[in-house]
């Protein structure tokens, strides 16, 4: 399980919203020059990220600070999805037509192929269907209640 500390700014029926600052996985990173993540976050350097979070019965409120955790095989689901499904069907729709058609259907059958990938990672890439997105693991109260 990924672990990312943050702060519970919001609470709601069974979910919190947490709020953490990027920079903690890229700074510690050895690939952080040529990583497009890295570059990001030094664009951003200090931003804090909103996440909601299933609170998973955990008593919380606003000001806690929480402990948030997502499986690693949502990543790599995730990572599978975005970034090979639409490479393969942009290959497989060019393939098929410049096998049956010639070169100008089998531009236009990439560019379907690959645009049908997007709207694919799109509709897939909900974390609900990639086996669950992130959850609240802990929570350490805050002291001025």
């Amino acid at each position: 399980m990924v672990e990312e500390s943050g702060l519970i700014v919001a609470v709601e029926d069974d979910r919190v919203w947490v709020e953490t600052i990027r920079s903690s996985a890229c700074d510690s990173c050895k690939a952080q020059k040529g990583c497009g993540h890295g570059l990001i976050n030094k664009a951003t350097s200090g931003q804090r990220f909103r996440l909601d979070v299933q609170r998973n019965g955990i008593a919380a409120k606003v000001g806690d600070t929480a402990l948030i955790g997502i499986p690693e095989d949502s990543i790599l689901k995730a990572s599978l999805i975005g970034y090979l499904l639409p490479i393969v069907l942009l290959l497989l729709f060019s393939g098929t037509a410049k096998l049956l058609w010639g070169e100008l259907p089998s531009i236009l059958s990439g560019l379907l192929g690959l645009g049908l990938g997007f709207f694919l990672v799109r509709y897939l890439g909900n974390s609900e269907r990639l086996g669950g997105g992130p959850q609240l693991l802990r929570v350490n109260p805050s002291f001025d209640s």
